[in-house]
């Protein structure tokens, strides 16, 4: 992912912020990184509980949730990749004591959210010809359509929470972004309480009330931020009460040097679209026919849930090397970059190895916390195990892109994972079924566990 701005002056760390030397390197590592961290825990929670009380709804269900949500998450991937600029024009702002621009640039973030939002609503219309065409059994295939149709209506909101959270990390305020997405979970998860099995006197809608608590919730996100905006503390600080106007030039900046950055995050996310929708639990009988088995797909559910609780972490942990490496390499402290660097590869190779010993240990148990369908349990269990080898692997790619990223070289990670994504993740996957039939949703796991511990090792060395 492309984020800088080459159009944009550097910026140089105040005095009264001096970079961090000896020991000091680890604990401001780790100060930078825990709100960031603790916000994604906080979403990953929330998809967690969000799954958790879908699968209640049977196996059909379980199958569907994800490559719906998916799907729409392609959609909104693009938008986040380019509003990841907000933080950088409003912290670039803020280092050049110009407190009015950072208001001005949260809010083009937004406008330019809810703009997204309303052009991809006509992709609704077209949703039912998409996952027919997929042709997913017919009960998880109506499933899937419900489900994508709600969440377009909340792609313009997420964005938006996005954005003013980039905005509140951009002015050193991380606690604001992290305090609403906890406000905005719980709410998710209370409104689904009551519309996905009719609690309290509402309407009992199943996956279509999963779909809808979490457009509440992320809607309500977006309310939180915008009080915060308003507060009096950041209306005097940031004007953020007199700088709401529409900017062309600030839109412009935004879109234009956003743009990079928004198409990769979009490739990626599409790989492992194409990999959830065409590869797993894909079949081919004699005569021709592609079926897809929603036992396969509902395991496959259930492992990528377990790994967003190792992967969202260390992206936060990512997030900030990115940060203080690209402060260390502004101000010519190359040695201090690798420093930070390596305490960074320490802390997320040592708790996604402990996340990959908790897999190989106890995959099965946790599978039975999500469903208690035994065929799945048991699919789900072996891609767990799979899940486990290359979590350390997995910890060197993260860190090591996001440090090559802050240092400048975005282009050859890019052109390096989607070479890899390509190759390995769709036509590995693909010809693992053709190869090996008998493996089922084992053999494109296979070549995403090849893939990503080559990234890992490529992106170290």
């Amino acid at each position: 992912m492309t984020e800088i701005a080459t159009d944009i002056e550097p910026t140089i760390a105040p005095p009264e912020d001096p970079l961090p030397t000896g020991k000091q390197v680890p604990v401001r590592l780790l100060m930078l990184a825990l709100p960031i961290i603790a916000s994604m825990l906080s979403h990953t929670l929330m998809q967690f509980i969000d799954f958790a009380m879908v699968a209640q709804l049977g196996t059909d269900a379980t199958a569907a949730v994800l490559p719906a949500g998916i799907v729409v998450f392609c959609f909104i991937s693009f938008g986040a990749g380019m509003l990841s600029m907000v933080n950088t024009f409003v912290s670039q702002s803020l280092g050049r004591n110009q407190p009015r621009e950072c208001g001005a640039y949260g809010w083009q973030g937004v406008y330019i959210s809810f703009a997204l939002g309303l052009i991809v609503l006509p992709v609704i219309l077209v949703v039912p010809w998409f996952f027919n065409w997929v042709g997913h059994e017919s009960a998880v295939r109506e499933m899937e359509i419900i489900y994508a149709r709600i969440m377009f209506i909340g792609v313009g909101p997420a964005l938006a929470a996005g954005a003013l959270s980039n905005f509140f990390n951009g002015v050193h305020k991380p606690a604001v972004g992290l305090v609403a997405a906890v406000i905005g979970n719980v709410t998710n998860i209370v409104a689904n309480y009551a519309l996905i099995f009719g609690n309290w006197g509402f309407p009992e809608l199943g996956i279509a009330g999963a779909a809808w608590g979490t457009v509440i919730g992320g809607s309500t996100t977006v309310l939180v931020l915008l009080l915060w905006m308003a507060h009096p503390r950041f209306a005097n600080d940031f004007a953020t009460l007199q700088t709401w106007r529409p900017s062309i030039m600030r839109l412009w900046r935004i879109v234009r040097t956003g743009m990079p950055a928004g198409l990769q995050h979009t490739a990626d996310i599409l790989t492992w679209t194409i990999f959830s929708l065409l590869l797993i639990g894909r079949t081919v009988s004699e005569d021709g026919e592609v079926t897809f088995d929603p036992v396969q797909q509902a395991a496959n559910n259930v492992a990528v849930r377990y790994l967003h609780l190792a992967f969202f972490p260390a992206i936060g942990l990512g997030v900030a090397a990115s940060a203080a490496v690209g402060k260390a390499i502004g101000q010519g402290r190359k040695p201090l970059a690798r420093t930070i660097v390596r305490w960074a590869t320490l802390f997320a190779m040592v708790y996604m190895g402990a996340i990959g010993i908790t897999y190989w240990l106890f995959g099965e148990p946790m599978s039975r916390l999500l469903t208690d369908d035994p065929e799945v349990i048991d699919w789900a269990s072996r891609l767990l195990l799979l899940c486990a080898v290359f979590q350390i692997f997995d910890a060197l790619s993260i860190v090591h892109s996001f440090a090559l990223r802050g240092a400048g070289d975005n282009l050859v990670p890019a052109l390096i994972l989607v070479a890899s994504s390509i190759v390995i993740v769709l036509f590995g996957g693909y010809y693992s079924l053709q190869w090996y039939p008998h493996w089922g949703c084992i053999g494109p796991w296979a070549a995403a566990t090849v893939h990503i511990i080559l990234l890992g090792i490529v992106m170290w060395l």
